[in-house]
């Protein structure tokens, strides 16, 4: 029986296949394509060349969810404050006000009526937002939940803390000493619930508003109807108050989460390269979706910031928790520590790792630099350390009639110990505290300038880790607090 057409026309194709496949017209663009895949896996392939594979440094899973009850979380209540904040609140006569109270130009009565005007209309705020500074715990956002591009409310974090200290100044005036310290003391708890737990940025935000209350603190301390029993009891509640001071690597691994949260999704990864314009300066989104998703797998992105990032969290938290004189600083362009050797598992070299994150643009962009978080840890330890003495001072001067004439004589009738100088580059070295003389402006503001008040200044070494003789004015100098003497608010 004779085969039909079709069957002919079937069989003389698949006889005749390999005649077209083998033909230049066919054979050329294959191996051109074929060239192309191939040179791009391999591309890919080499983009993690020099990086160990590493362990998850952080379970986000484990880690993603604080559980704590509404009732017990601090920022609860602080956000009932915040929606209380009126739209007609003038924080400039807030600020105004409470920079003439620290300057010692304005006593109560002479604060603006603005002022204190809008302290009366903010009571239920105020009473709302100490209400979550009595809790121990308070989670802004949950780590799960953290982004990268999350902002901090500065502005309504600022307009709190600037009433919270006018109405201790207002306490302090009606006599009221003890209620002047509660306000004091929700400040300085307030700050350490903003970094604990929080991103790099919370927590600076939280060191800020610690330092922010220290001449209000200073003129509690100092004043007349401020008892000893007073200081003893306030010098327990700010001691209790640093045992909930986070470590730096609580900051930082919230950082890496949020990162993590992004690298996580292609969609957040895409959405990011479009505003950070990592490649291209096209604010309006004109480079089609797919040219993106082609860059990123070429370059093995998100994958290979998402190793290099474990790779520099493992070096940062290997020593950021250390006191500064022992922490080791590489000499690379990304801010990393040098391993010691006894790391376990061993840390990434360094200098490759510095290249690795060169190599990658999402660890480049994505990258945290703990250095200035660490400046500024480091300061709020040298604050806090001078607020503890500052009151022991004052215990010293309500049992003697006078200040020390160093800190040695507070030892061991009022300390153990003088506390070791967070800046200090020896164990050896402690906090200092020196008289200085009034100083006369040379050239006096509008020809009335006054002359500064003898003071007593407490205070540590600052970043250049040199003794600048008490000189608290600058910023790159000492850190630490002055206490006027033989001013209106000292003891008769």
């Amino acid at each position: 029986m004779g085969k039909t057409k079709c069957e002919d026309k079937s069989g003389f194709l698949q006889r005749a296949w390999p005649m077209y496949v083998f033909r230049p017209f066919f054979l050329i663009p294959a191996a051109i394509l074929l060239a192309i895949t191939v040179g791009a896996l391999t591309y890919r392939s080499s983009r993690f060349a020099g990086i160990p594979p590493i362990a998850q440094i952080v379970d986000r899973e484990a880690a993603g969810r604080i559980e704590i009850e509404p009732d017990q979380n601090a920022f609860t209540f602080y956000e009932r404050a915040f929606d209380l904040i009126p739209e007609t609140l003038d924080d400039q006569a807030l600020g105004k006000a409470v920079d003439e109270l620290d300057s010692g130009e304005a006593e109560w009565g002479t604060v603006s009526q603005i002022a204190k005007s809008s302290l009366e209309q903010c009571e239920e705020l105020l009473a709302e937002w100490r209400r979550g500074t009595k809790l121990e715990r308070g989670v802004h956002v949950q780590p799960e939940d953290l982004q990268i591009w999350v902002t901090v409310p500065v502005q309504k974090f600022r307009a709190i803390q600037r009433l919270a200290l006018l109405k201790s100044a207002q306490c302090l005036h009606e006599g009221n000493p003890r209620e002047a310290w509660q306000w004091l003391r929700a400040v300085f708890r307030f700050s350490r619930h903003l970094g604990n737990p929080g991103t790099s940025i919370s927590r600076t935000v939280g060191a800020a508003y610690h330092s922010v209350a220290r001449e209000q603190f200073v003129i509690w301390a100092s004043h007349k109807s401020v008892t000893a029993e007073h200081l003893q009891r306030a010098l327990i509640e700010l001691r209790q108050l640093n045992e909930l001071t986070p470590d730096v690597s609580v900051s930082l691994k919230s950082d890496y989460l949020a990162a993590m949260n992004l690298l996580s999704s292609s969609e957040t990864v895409r959405e990011y390269f479009y505003i950070e314009r990592l490649l291209w300066d096209d604010s309006a989104g004109h480079i089609p979706q797919s040219l993106v998703g082609s860059h990123l797998f070429l370059t093995a992105e998100p994958q290979l910031g998402q190793q290099v990032l474990r790779h520099v969290l493992a070096n940062h938290l290997s020593q950021c928790d250390l006191p500064r004189s022992e922490r080791r600083i590489a000499k690379t362009r990304v801010q990393l520590f040098r391993p010691t050797g006894k790391e376990k598992p061993p840390l990434m070299d360094t200098a490759l790792l510095n290249d690795a994150v060169m190599r990658s643009m999402m660890a480049g962009s994505l990258c945290t630099s703990p250095f200035q978080l660490l400046r500024t840890v480091d300061h709020e330890r040298s604050r806090q350390a001078a607020y503890e003495l500052c009151l022991t001072v004052e215990l010293f001067r309500r049992q003697n009639g006078d200040y020390p004439g160093t800190l040695d004589a507070l030892v061991p009738d009022f300390l153990d110990n003088i506390p070791r100088d967070p800046h200090g580059s020896k164990t050896s070295e402690r906090m200092l505290m020196t008289r200085r003389e009034a100083e006369v402006p040379e050239e006096p503001l509008n020809g009335d300038s006054p002359p500064s008040v003898p003071s007593l200044v407490i205070y540590g070494r600052g970043t250049n880790g040199a003794d600048d003789g008490g000189d608290v004015a600058r910023q790159t100098a000492d850190i630490g607090i002055k206490i006027p003497i033989n001013s209106g608010r000292d003891l008769n």
